[in-house]
Parts: structure tokens; sequence; C-alpha cells
């Protein structure tokens, strides 16, 4: 009987010939493979070339097998070409590896004479890693995929672990840790076991910050994709990488862009202040400039950090807007010179974009009970010249600014 990486194996010049039919449309896709596969075989590679869409713009281009639940919870290749960075000189363990996005970043950046173990506990979900490293690496790449728990991985000495535990259920995503698999004191159990750890969790998880870690979120195309814990030699590593020492006991935020990188870290004391109190001044009406940080500094706590570090005041709290007179520079922040300010009621705002002949090509909120699309909608014909328009609140007033898009 075959395997499933044999199975798998079987059917890629099939999906790669169907996929090769120009201009065919879903129901001619599924009547081809029909016409080449046993009938069992139908409908789960039908799924698997309907996805090939949302792979090509997770992971490139090539056949990727993968399923939906797999294909969500996989690493995007930039933030998973970052991670590998993060790993590289090392032998690698990971666990939980999925269909083997973040095992194939790794493998790719592995130092000479380093080898990778990827394992999941999913016989099917394993096989398509083995398949997916097998066509997208390179021949003399030092890789393995097996098929086996969490628990029972032997760790090796001089290595480091990516861990990946699955956060999607039939009932839907889960942030709790607890709620992960395999369960949380087995993942602590693996981190406190090996010289260091590269950790993703769900970026809206709530743990404690420990004295020996270090918790950054990496954020992609203005999103904010995990949540990840750094222990022991991933954090020198990281830091080498980043070119700025992580504080261990810390947190930071990760910008990836197309070609390169950018951090904002604060450490565990000034973490701990943002909690208890902020030197940062909070004002009622923004001044010259209107600046949203990424979301990955907002996702980690460290708006107030930011705000304090380049001399800017919170508009509503760090939950909200911040503003300044001097603008700021670089991409951890959108940076807008305010155009007006005043009132969100309807009224005034339709007059106002229909002075200055402007519509909001995109509408930023922040604490307001309103739908950024449908302010969009309802505010486009006032004019022609595309601005922002942000809505806030400070206290229980909601305010609105306009700015330069």
């Amino acid at each position: 009987m075959l395997s499933h990486a044999e199975v798998l194996a079987s059917l890629e010049p099939v999906a790669n010939e169907v996929l090769s039919i120009a201009g065919a449309n879903a129901r001619e896709i599924e009547l081809a493979i029909r016409e080449r596969v046993d009938p069992d075989q139908v409908t789960f590679l039908s799924a698997v070339i309907g996805l090939q869409p949302k792979a090509h713009r997770k992971f490139g281009s090539g056949f990727w097998w993968c399923d939906e639940r797999s294909l969500a919870q996989a690493t995007h290749q930039r933030v998973a070409s970052l991670k590998a960075s993060w790993l590289s000189g090392f032998n690698v363990f990971d666990i939980c590896c999925g269909i083997g996005a973040d095992a194939l970043a790794t493998a790719r950046s592995l130092g000479r004479g380093n080898s990778l173990l990827a394992v999941d506990s999913d016989p099917l979900t394993a096989a398509m890693a083995m398949r997916n490293l097998a066509m997208h690496l390179p021949v003399d790449a030092q890789w393995q995929v097996n098929c086996m728990d969490a628990a029972e991985v032997q760790l090796r000495s001089e290595s480091l672990i990516h861990l990946d535990p699955d956060r999607r259920t039939k009932q839907g995503r889960k942030t709790r840790p607890e709620d992960y698999s395999p369960s949380w004191e087995v993942v602590e159990t693996l981190i406190n076991q090996c010289d260091g750890a590269v950790a993703k969790i769900a970026p809206a998880a709530d743990i404690e910050d420990h004295p020996n870690r270090h918790r950054v979120w990496i954020s992609y195309s203005s999103s904010v994709r995990e949540q990840t814990i750094l222990t022991g030699r991933a954090i020198e590593s990281a830091s080498k990488s980043l070119s700025l020492d992580l504080p261990i006991g810390g947190r930071s935020a990760v910008i990836v862009c197309k070609q390169t990188s950018h951090v904002f870290a604060a450490d565990r004391a000034r973490c701990e202040a943002s909690q208890i109190g902020s030197s940062v001044t909070d004002i009622k009406s923004p001044l010259g400039y209107i600046i949203a940080p990424d979301p990955a500094i907002r996702a980690a706590g460290l708006t107030e950090a930011f705000a304090e570090r380049h001399g800017l005041s919170t508009l509503g709290g760090p939950a909200g807007f911040l503003t300044s007179d001097t603008p700021v520079e670089g991409p951890l922040a959108i940076c807008r010179p305010v155009l007006w300010s005043g009132s969100s009621d309807d009224r005034k705002l339709r007059r106002t974009l229909r002075d200055l002949d402007s519509y909001p090509a995109s509408v930023k909120t922040r604490g307001a009970a309103v739908d950024a699309n449908t302010l969009e909608r309802r505010y486009r014909t006032c004019g022609e010249t595309p601005v922002t328009l942000w809505i806030g609140k400070t206290g229980k007033r909601q305010y609105a600014v306009i700015s330069e898009a």
C-alpha cells in the first residue's frame, strides 16, 4: 500500500498538467481531473488545485500541497524567511511543521553542515510538507520530515527549535495558548529542553512577559502575522540578524517589507512602565501631524514607548492615534500632515470634504463605533482629491481629522 507521500507524488504530474490548461474554469478543471485520477481522489485534488491562487500569494510560484486549514495557519514566505535567518547556523527541529512553509525557508538558510528535522502529528499534513520540500528545495539540501507527536521528539544539543502549535479547530481559530495542540505544557517542556526556541503563537495571545525570553510581533503588508517567543540562543541570533540587541525580558515589533525589515524594541522596564503609568502627554486635539504606529507596535503594547522615544503625544490614550508638530520618518508608522480637524458630525464632514474638493481614499479609526468601508462609500462623491480620514475619540468626544492621502 502506498504511503501518503507516495500518493501525493503520483498525483503531482496530473496536478501540473491540469494547472497548465489555460483559461479553464472550475468545472473544466474538475472534469480534467476526473479523466486522470481515481474517483476517490477527485474531490481532494480539486480542492488542492482550487487553493493554488491563495498558495501562490503566500508562498510564491509553483505547485503547493495544502488544504484550507493548513494553508490558513502556514507562515507567509517573507515572514518565514525572516525567522529562518534567526535559525541559520544551527541544526533545527521544526515541530508542528504543518505543510512546511517555515521548514522550507529554514532549510534554504541552513549553514554548511547543519540539518533540519520537521515533524507533524498528522500523517497527511506531514506528507504534504515532505512533498512541498522535495519539490522546492535543491537535491543536496539536508532535511527530513517525520510524522510524530511533538512530545516524542528527542532534541539534540546545539540545536534550535521552531514551534508552531495548532491554533485552529473545527470551532474556529484559538487565541489562548492553553487551547493549542500540542498542549502548552508540552510546548513549555520543549522550549526548556532546547538551546533556543522560536515559538509562533497568535498575535492576540495574552501571556506574561518572561524574564529570560523575548516576545516579538511581526507584521507584513500592514497586518500582524504572528507573535513569536524567542528564548536562549535564538534571541542572540535574531539580534544579530536584525542588527539590534533584543532586550531579554522585553518586547519588539518587526515590520517586514519587501526588501528588508525594521524593528522597534523596548526593554522590560519600559514595557512595565507603559502598564503602570506613562510620561507621554495625552492631549485633546491633533497637532500638525497625525500618526498611526504600525499594527505590530500596537499589538506589542509598545505605543507609549514609541511615542516617548519620538516625543509624541497621544490622542485618547495609547489606544488612540498619536500626534506631533514634527513628522515621524520611516516605515514604523504612518505619518501625515493635518489639513483639517474638528467634529466627526456627518454634515460637517461632508461640507468640509466638499470645500476641500476631496474624498477619503482610506479611513482609519480608533475607538470609534464607525465602519471605515461605509465612510469611504458615503463620502466618495464629495470631491476629486484623495485624502485620508481619521476618526478617533478623546474622552467622550469623537473627532475627525483630514490629512493628505
